[in-house]
């Protein structure tokens, strides 16, 4: 057999093995579609029939955005999701939404470095930025107070990767200002995972990609985080304790009560702040003189709940052991039991008292 002959079936040979291979990544890719296609379907029709029962039920979606520079922001509105999808069958789908800024404030931004890119950067993410003064500069950052107009577009975007056979998400201004990614197997798109989305998207509490620990895992932490215990009580130092992090894996969620006249309100977990006030658009509505518009909200800050004043008249806390505590464009944080007065001190003259307790 000559030269030619052997050049011959070495090619013969690689362009088998490179067919072979061709076959073979081409049923990967086909096995792939096979899972998220319908994956994919499942979100465009439950997106799409969530979108119709909001249309109808208009319910008062609020939130905070985080915006870089300035911090949380309270005060924007959730409206109008309307959901597009891409490809016979889709292979991307995308539901938007407009947050609408409520509220009128002046916000400080600090810490950003230069104030021309900041506005340009926040614009061209779609936040409606007014500037109002520049403040003096701390070093080489700039300061200056901004102010917010109209509304931020937002979504969320569901495609299916092609080459890792996951599913993406991207999140644009819904949490925060600007973009986040994450992957999903299609697998996990289960009628648990789009529970879990509607909440997501109704602000409400919601386990939306959220890693749960295993079983197995969690049993083991269980054991030693007892093991730790017994050796802390015995002062047994010889192996280092689970860190604290672990630790609040396990640790019992406070939950805050208010009762105000004969309506109650029970919060054990905070997507966006709790609003008070005379305004439609509070989630506890007081009507009264001397209550502002948006007169207090609650937050939750590292498990605590706290509690910030925002109005003209000032608010004040009587806790159980009798002191009390005037707060006014403050915060204070809500322990114990007690009483919280709007526009007056919590006495029989004011009649906007509100009862809380934290467990």
């Amino acid at each position: 057999m000559g030269v030619l002959d052997d050049l011959k079936q070495q090619a013969e040979a690689l362009k088998a093995a490179e067919q072979t291979r061709a076959r073979e990544e081409q049923a990967r890719a086909n096995a792939l579609l096979a899972i998220a296609l319908p994956a994919v379907f499942r979100l465009n029709l439950h997106l799409r029939e969530l979108a119709d029962q909001l249309r109808v039920l208009d319910p008062e979606t609020r939130l905070t955005l985080d915006v870089p520079g300035i911090g949380p922001v309270p005060g924007f509105r959730q409206e109008h999701m309307e959901v597009t999808a891409e490809g016979h069958p889709p292979d991307r789908v995308v539901a938007r939404f407009r947050l609408r800024y409520e509220r009128r404030g002046h916000f400080e931004v600090r810490g950003a470095g230069s104030l021309d890119h900041w506005l340009d950067n926040a614009r061209g993410r779609g936040l409606a930025v007014r500037l109002v003064r520049i403040l003096d500069p701390i070093g080489a950052l700039e300061r200056a107070l901004v102010t917010f107009e109209d509304s931020v577009p937002a979504s969320i975007a569901f495609a299916f990767e092609r080459d890792s056979g996951a599913i993406s998400i991207t999140l644009r201004n819904f949490e925060e200002l600007g973009e986040r990614r994450h992957l999903v197997q299609a697998g996990r798109i289960t009628s648990g995972f789009l529970d879990e989305l509607s909440k997501f998207i109704l602000r409400q509490p919601n386990r939306f990609l959220v890693q749960e620990l295993p079983d197995d895992l969690r049993e083991h932490l269980r054991r030693r985080l007892e093991i730790d215990r017994r050796r802390d009580e015995a002062g047994d130092d010889g192996r280092p304790p689970l860190t604290p992090r672990l630790k609040g894996l396990f640790r019992k969620r406070p939950v805050l009560q208010l009762a105000y006249r004969e309506r109650a309100h029970e919060i054990a977990q905070l997507e966006s702040d709790f609003l008070i006030g005379r305004s439609d658009g509070c989630d506890l509505i007081v009507r009264e003189r001397r209550v502002s518009r948006f007169h207090a909200r609650i937050e939750l800050r590292d498990e605590r709940f706290v509690l910030i004043d925002e109005s003209r008249n000032g608010t004040w806390v009587r806790r159980a052991n009798g002191s009390e505590e005037r707060i006014n464009g403050a915060s204070t944080v809500l322990a114990g039991s007690g009483l919280i007065g709007l526009g007056g001190p919590p006495d029989e003259q004011n009649p906007n008292i509100l009862h809380y307790a934290v467990a």
